[in-house]
């Protein structure tokens, strides 16, 4: 084969491929980082909303910095032998500064 003959071959294998459009490639990149961010995301909300309903000892919320500035409030509220999640432990705090605790 001369060379122009193996130029051209390979010339027409080149035109026949699929050019990849730098937009769609880059859209579809973006479609996949969020994809992935959103899942992260979500996998996140779940541990952060399990450890929200987690029990924890009295001693473990009035040691914790969430509850930094209410440790008063959760020491004379909290009983030693339950377990609170914060959930609970909040609402113990807020029914106490409105006035409605037991």
């Amino acid at each position: 084969m001369q060379d122009s003959e193996k130029e051209k071959g390979s010339e027409g294998v080149l035109q026949n491929c699929p050019k990849e459009n730098p937009e769609e490639v880059s859209e579809e990149r973006n479609n996949t980082d969020k994809a992935e961010a959103s899942q992260v995301l979500r996998n996140k909300k779940a541990v952060d909303a399990a450890k929200l309903s987690q029990g924890y000892t009295k001693a473990q919320l009035i040691a914790s910095e969430r509850f930094s500035g209410k440790r008063d409030a959760l020491s004379a509220l909290l009983s030693e032998e339950e377990e609170y999640s914060v959930f609970d432990a909040e609402k113990v705090i807020e029914k106490f500064m409105k006035g409605k605790v037991n």
